[in-house]
């Protein structure tokens, strides 16, 4: 009798110790997928950065550009609005993409939030499809508009070197964007990976 006893104390202790090493355990995935979140959040951080700049920053800049552009060297009203509207449109297009925040990072469920990766990164694959070519097209028309409407000291500036000029700062500038691009693409990557880590593990 005294060994049944004991093989059932025993047996009371085995469940006892499974049970706190399944608690023990839960709470180890608890604290690991709040960690992930909080790095995928604190990586992700910058590209909210970048959107709020363009708007607080580059477009103010682009539009004081524009207009001294205009006043002295001789672009039209219509080539300047247009380029101000075009890249507020771009401004407003990339705000929209990249719409996941901090919170989202630690609210959303694993699946939702896949989810709005792959959804912004497709978004952003098919912006870069669609606005590199606009982009060509309206330096085109800006290089000719400068051409046209010249103003002072500029009339007698040789066209074909405006030409050049343009064309260095448009490569310069796509590239510089699509870097911004990868890293962007790179970042949501991490991102995925790491959930598709968290989803194994549950």
């Amino acid at each position: 009798m005294e060994n049944n006893n004991t093989e059932y104390r025993e047996l009371e202790q085995m469940r006892q110790d499974m049970a706190k090493l399944r608690h023990s355990l839960q709470e180890q995935k608890i604290f690991s997928d709040k960690m992930m979140r909080h790095v995928m959040a604190e990586r992700s951080s910058w590209i909210n950065r970048f959107v709020k700049a363009e708007f607080l920053l580059m477009i103010p800049i682009l539009i004081l550009g524009l207009l001294f552009i205009m006043r002295y060297m001789g672009a039209s009203w219509t080539c300047v609005i247009f380029t101000i509207l075009f890249c507020s449109a771009d401004a407003v297009w990339d705000a929209i993409i990249n719409r996941l925040n901090t919170t989202d990072f630690t609210t959303l469920s694993l699946v939702k939030l896949k989810e709005r990766l792959l959804k912004q990164r497709k978004m952003r694959r098919n912006q870069m499809m669609i606005e590199v070519p606009l982009v060509i097209l309206w330096a085109g028309w800006f290089a000719y508009d400068l051409i046209s409407n010249a103003k002072g000291m500029y009339q007698d500036f040789p066209a074909l070197l405006l030409v050049i000029m343009i064309g260095v700062l448009l490569v310069i500038g796509i590239v510089i964007v699509f870097n911004i691009y990868r890293k962007m693409q790179a970042t949501d990557s991490e991102s995925l990976a790491e959930i598709e880590r968290l989803q194994r593990e549950i």
